[in-house]
């Protein structure tokens, strides 16, 4: 990682008279411009998640409730939050192909804006010599 000077820090003075704060590091400028056009590679994203599960029903004399149990299923649900809701929705395996990579491509979403929000943290600290003794 190219470590940038001193100087490159200092508030740059206006004709006006005012400071203002310095562009990002060389460095940090290329990772976000590489971490938004991986973003801009991504196709349609989908949240949440799809799990497979196995049940119990409610019959008593059912095989679900002997010793081992025979459970019902596999069934596979996609599953999201809803204005603080869980909405879980029954995927037959045409629809899983489908939505899977939509749901990939949701959780790459999340860990590229995670990365970028990082990137201006550490810009921030940098710039502000923040945690510096």
């Amino acid at each position: 990682m190219i470590v940038p000077s001193i100087s490159y820090y200092m508030l740059a003075v206006g004709s006006d008279g005012t400071t203002k704060m310095p562009s990002q590091p060389p460095e940090h400028d290329r990772q976000q411009r590489d971490l938004i056009a991986q973003i801009a590679t991504l196709g349609p994203c989908l949240p949440g998640s799809i799990t497979t599960r196995q049940m119990r029903c409610g019959r008593a004399r059912c095989a679900c409730k002997a010793d081992p149990p025979k459970l019902h299923g596999p069934y596979t649900y996609w599953t999201r939050k809803e204005q603080g809701r869980t909405i879980a929705r029954l995927l037959n395996a045409e629809q899983i192909e489908r939505y899977q990579p939509q749901i990939d491509n949701a959780r790459q979403l999340r860990q590229f804006v995670a990365a970028l929000e990082a990137l201006a943290i550490k810009t921030a600290e940098d710039t502000e010599q923040w945690g510096r003794k």
